[in-house]
C-alpha cells in the first residue's frame, strides 16, 4: 500500500521491504531449531510499475474518456473496489483511536465506509458501460450482450469507438476478438493476431515483454474476459505506464517492473524450466517441490543440511 502511493522506490516502500526482510531472517532462524523439517520458499505477490495516473494527465478519467467516445449520455459503472481501498478501515480504527472507540465500533466504521463507497461506484442500475481497472490494465464490458462482444459487434453498436481508444496517447494495445480473425491486439501502426501471428521483438506486445502474447492468449480463455481489454503506453526509457486507477505504483496489467514476480528459493531445489504463466502454474511448481522432497533435512545457520528425516504427512 506504501509503495501504491508513494512508488516503489521511494524510502519509506524500501523501509517496509527490510521489515520483511527481517520477518524473513527471524523465520530462516528458527527452522534449525524446529522439531519438524521446514523448507522456505517465498512468493512475491507481483513487482510494480511507477506511473502517472491516466486521470490526473489527461484531465479525466478512463470511463469517462470511454463514455464519450461510446456517444451521448451513456452510463457508466466502475470498479473503484481496489486493493488500496482496504485502507478505509484502517482510517476508521486510527481516527477511532482517538476518540476512544472500541474496536468492533471501528470495524463497523470501516465496513460502513467501504459500502458507501461501494454504492458511490455502482453508479445507475443498468449501465451502458462497466470498467474494471488493474494498474495499467482495464476491461471494458458493455451489458447490451449477455456475452462477450466480438469487435465487428462492438462496431455495429458503438461506431468509432475501437479506433478512439487505439488512437489515446495512453493506449499502448486494444485487445479484443474479432468473429472473424480471432484474438486481435491492435495500436496505432499494426495488428497481431493472437492465434497464428507470433509477437516479434517490434511488434505490439514487445514493450510489455516476451510472456505478453502468452499472457493474452491466457486470458482470452477467460469466461470473464473484458469486451475490449486496454494496457497502457510502457515508456522505453523509464518504463513507467499510465495507471488507469488513481495510483502512482500499480500493477495488474504487464509492462515495467510489474512483470518481474519472482520464486526465491535455495538452489538445491530443482530450478524451474519454463516460465510460469498465471497462479496454477505457481501452485504446479510449488507442489512438485513437495512431492520431490519427501525427505527433507535441516539447515544450519549457514544453509548447510546437517540432517534428514521424514517429511511428516499431517
Amino acid at each position: 500500500s506504501i509503495a501504491h502511493h508513494s512508488g516503489p522506490d521511494r524510502p519509506e516502500s524500501l523501509q517496509a521491504i527490510r521489515g520483511i526482510d527481517r520477518e524473513i531472517d527471524r523465520i530462516m532462524s528458527a527452522i534449525p531449531r524446529a522439531k519438524r523439517p521446514y523448507r522456505l520458499v517465498v512468493v512475491s505477490d507481483h513487482g510494480q510499475s511507477l506511473g502517472q495516473p491516466f486521470e490526473g494527465r489527461y484531465g479525466q478519467s478512463l470511463e469517462d474518456f470511454v463514455a464519450g467516445a461510446m456517444g451521448e449520455n451513456i452510463t457508466v459503472r466502475a470498479s473503484r473496489e481496489a486493493e488500496h481501498n482496504h485502507g478505509l478501515k484502517v482510517l476508521a480504527r486510527e481516527l477511532g483511536a482517538l476518540v476512544g472507540l472500541r474496536p468492533s465500533a471501528l470495524d463497523a466504521v470501516g465496513t460502513r465506509l467501504q459500502g458507501l463507497q461501494r454504492r458511490r461506484a455502482e453508479g445507475t442500475d443498468d449501465p451502458d458501460l462497466v470498467v474494471c481497472a488493474s494498474g495499467n490494465l482495464a476491461h471494458l464490458y458493455f451489458p447490451i450482450s449477455p456475452n462477450r462482444m466480438t469487435s465487428e459487434e462492438i462496431e455495429q453498436h458503438y461506431p468509432g469507438l475501437i479506433a478512439a481508444l487505439v488512437g489515446h496517447d495512453a493506449v499502448g494495445v486494444v485487445f479484443v476478438r474479432s468473429g472473424a480473425e480471432g484474438p486481435l491486439v491492435l495500436n496505432r501502426a499494426t495488428r497481431l493476431r493472437l492465434d497464428v501471428d507470433q509477437s516479434s521483438d517490434d511488434g505490439p506486445l514487445a514493450p510489455y515483454g516476451p510472456l505478453a502474447g502468452a499472457s493474452l492468449r491466457r486470458l482470452d480463455g477467460f469466461n470473464n474476459v473484458g469486451d475490449i481489454v486496454l494496457l497502457s503506453t510502457v515508456d522505453p526509457a523509464t518504463e513507467e505506464v499510465i495507471s488507469f486507477e488513481d495510483l502512482v505504483g500499480c500493477h495488474g496489467g504487464l509492462g515495467g517492473a510489474q512483470s518481474e514476480p519472482f520464486l526465491l528459493h535455495s538452489n538445491d531445489l530443482d530450478p524451474v524450466d519454463s516460465p510460469l504463466i498465471g497462479a496454477p502454474a505457481v501452485n504446479r511448481q510449488l507442489r512438485h517441490w513437495l512431492g520431490a522432497n519427501r525427505d527433507w533435512g535441516y539447515p544450519d545457520e549457514h544453509g548447510q543440511m546437517i540432517g534428514r528425516r521424514s517429511r511428516p504427512t499431517c
